[in-house]
C-alpha cells in the first residue's frame, strides 16, 4: 500500500539540505513512535526478522519529498513552491496503521529549521502489475554487494552499467522480503531490469553541471 503526504510550508521560499533523506526516516520512526513507542524502537534497531533467511529487512520504502521548483544553493536546496509532497509505501499493515494514526497526533513535520502543516494523507490505488513495464524511481536505488579483497570483506556498489549483477541482487532483496511477508518460497517469479541510458546521462550531466 501506497500513502501520499501533502504538506504545505509555514514560509516560501524555504531550505532544505541536500541530504534530507536520513531526517525523513527520522520522521517516520517519530511518527509512529506517538502510536507505539515499543514498535517503532524495533522497526528501527532489527526490522522485520525473515525465520527463512535469519535476516532483518525494514520493509518500507519512501521517496524523495517532490519538491516542485527549485535551485541548488549549496548545501541546500531553494524551494520556491508552498505545497510538497512525499509518498511512503510498505506491505506490512501494522506499519501502515501506525503511520497514519501516527500523523494525526503531529501537528508539524519538521525538517531543520523548516516546518510543513500536513495538510493531507491520501491512499493510493494500487497499481495493476504486468510482466512488462516501465517505472521512474522518486528516489535512487543504491545497490551494494561485499567483496574479498585480500581476506578484507568491502562495500562494493553496483552501477546500471552493470545490469546482470544489478538485477540479480535486487531479486535477491525482492525474493527475501516475499518470504518474509508471505512465509513462503516466491517460487520460479524473478525479475529483470534494464535501464533508460538517455535518462541517466540526462541526470549525471544535470549532477555535474
Amino acid at each position: 500500500m501506497r500513502i501520499k503526504l501533502t504538506l504545505n510550508s509555514e514560509n516560501t521560499p524555504f531550505l532544505v539540505p541536500f541530504n534530507y533523506q536520513p531526517i525523513l526516516q527520522a520522521v517516520i520512526y517519530k511518527v509512529i513512535s506517538k502510536i507505539d513507542r515499543e514498535y517503532s524502537k524495533n522497526l528501527h534497531q532489527n526490522g522485520y526478522w525473515n525465520a527463512i533467511d535469519g535476516k532483518h529487512y525494514k520493509m518500507f520504502v519512501f521517496s524523495d519529498l517532490l519538491l516542485g521548483k527549485r535551485q541548488a544553493q549549496p548545501p541546500y536546496l531553494c524551494v520556491y513552491n508552498h505545497q510538497i509532497e512525499w509518498l511512503l509505501s510498505s506491505p506490512m499493515s501494522e506499519f501502515l496503521q501506525n503511520i497514519v494514526n501516527g500523523l494525526f497526533k503531529i501537528p508539524v513535520i519538521r525538517i531543520e529549521k523548516c516546518m510543513f502543516h500536513i495538510e493531507h494523507v491520501e491512499t493510493l490505488a494500487e497499481p495493476n502489475f504486468s510482466s512488462i513495464m516501465k517505472f521512474k524511481c522518486l528516489s535512487p536505488i543504491t545497490v551494494s554487494t561485499k567483496e574479498n579483497n585480500n581476506g578484507k570483506i568491502h562495500i562494493k556498489y553496483v552501477t546500471p552499467d552493470e545490469e546482470d549483477l544489478f538485477s540479480a541482487i535486487i531479486n535477491e532483496n525482492l525474493r527475501n522480503k516475499y518470504k518474509r511477508y508471505k512465509a513462503e518460497e516466491p517460487g520460479e517469479r524473478n525479475v529483470t531490469f534494464t535501464f533508460d541510458k538517455d535518462y541517466i546521462t540526462k541526470k549525471i550531466i544535470g549532477y555535474r553541471g
